[in-house]
């Protein structure tokens, strides 16, 4: 802590020490702390433990990082911490803390220079280690005699395998355990694509808390900081913004050949993009206008993809067969093949025939983020029929 301040590479915002038992999620850690750029009041991060201060009713709690998840510092925070130490240190009745473990060291002299510990990890769903046996309970961690592999191996059994690629930090592992799970994270990656590695913390913040010591009692906690909560939220706003951004000239192109009015400009920032997820306005070109005419028994929606050229294939046979206009298709029943703004036409010699035109809609706001994310879509497109 006080050698490397100097001597950090300019490009390293944040600091994250773990132990040499540790195997980590390097790309989850790396977009779980890109989501907190924006966000500077994030300075010291960590899954906490409670510390009990004084007695009786003047007992108080302090939250630390337990060294066993991981202690991550943001660069301009690191860059005081070897004054705050020689300032620990130097206080008398802070003496003797720093002769305690060193995470708690660190957390008692972080707190005692105004700084707050955020929680950022959901030690339930993200992360695997020995928990302090001084801090009663751990929040996350059940209590066990046995070792951090062979509950791995328990709660991340066949059934489960999948979920292993979404731990962040696994500490306590010994040299052979480490290459172990180093293979079986990646089978989880290999076999189980599809799997939403979103922590319980995040998906159902009103049914998952940790239990944290508050003096003489115990208390139920959000398992992530309030302001961490709301920077994971607006990240995934900010990476479908940044994907619609790449392909929104697409529907601009489409929806001005398409229509007879000038074309809507497509949502210009993520709040844009939220409002009409929520709020959708009506869409240009054929297929919008043969819908709203109405008139029809039976209106069928395809989501479609372009993640790929089996999809791409698959939306292209579905207009050929089934969806074809011709006499197999009976009367009043329309098909609607809905395209995210990534679309380009089938062939690119041709916008594709008149039929074509009318079967193939893309809403304003359509992004495809990715199999895991085809809710949003659907939900997206749901409002759009509701309102339009």
């Amino acid at each position: 802590w006080r050698w490397f301040p100097q001597r950090l590479p300019s490009d390293c915002e944040w600091l994250l020490k773990v132990p040499s038992s540790a195997y980590l999620n390097l790309r989850g850690l790396r977009n779980r702390l890109r989501c907190f750029a924006g966000e500077p009041s994030l300075q010291f991060l960590g899954v906490p433990k409670a510390l009990s201060m004084g007695e009786g009713e003047d007992s108080f709690t302090i939250r630390v990082a337990d060294g066993g998840a991981g202690i991550v510092l943001r660069r301009p925070l690191f860059a005081k911490v070897p004054a705050m130490l020689t300032h620990c240190g130097n206080n008398v009745n802070f003496g003797s803390a720093l002769g305690t473990a060193e995470d708690i060291a660190l957390g008692l002299c972080l707190w005692w220079h105004g700084v707050e510990l955020s929680s950022w990890l959901d030690s339930g769903d993200e992360t695997l280690y020995n928990e302090d046996p001084t801090v009663i309970p751990a929040p996350g961690q059940a209590k066990t005699a046995d070792s951090v592999y062979h509950r791995l191996l328990i709660q991340y059994d066949t059934a489960r395998m999948g979920l292993l690629q979404c731990l962040m930090i696994i500490t306590g592992l010994k040299t052979q355990e480490l290459r172990d799970v180093d293979e079986k994270v990646g089978k989880s990656r290999r076999w189980l694509k599809n799997i939403a590695c979103t922590p319980g913390g995040i998906t159902y913040p009103e049914l998952t808390s940790q239990l944290m010591k508050h003096g003489n009692s115990y208390r139920r906690e959000p398992i992530f900081a309030p302001v961490v909560h709301a920077a994971i939220q607006a990240c995934f706003l900010s990476d479908a913004f940044e994907t619609f951004e790449k392909h929104s000239h697409f529907v601009q192109d489409k929806a001005s050949k398409a229509s007879h009015y000038p074309p809507l400009p497509p949502p210009a920032t993520p709040a844009e993009l939220s409002k009409e997820w929520h709020h959708p306005l009506p869409g240009q070109g054929p297929a919008f206008e043969r819908l709203s005419r109405g008139g029809h028994g039976l209106c069928v929606f395809v989501l479609t993809t372009t993640a790929s050229e089996k999809h791409r294939a698959d939306a292209k046979a579905v207009l050929e067969t089934w969806a074809a206009p011709d006499s197999r298709r009976p009367k009043g029943v329309e098909v609607f093949l809905v395209e995210d703004n990534a679309w380009q036409p089938f062939n690119e010699d041709r916008e594709g025939s008149e039929a074509d035109q009318v079967a193939r809609m893309t809403l304003r706001g359509d992004v495809d983020m990715g199999f895991l994310f085809n809710s949003v879509r659907a939900f997206y497109l749901w409002r759009y029929l509701a309102a339009n």
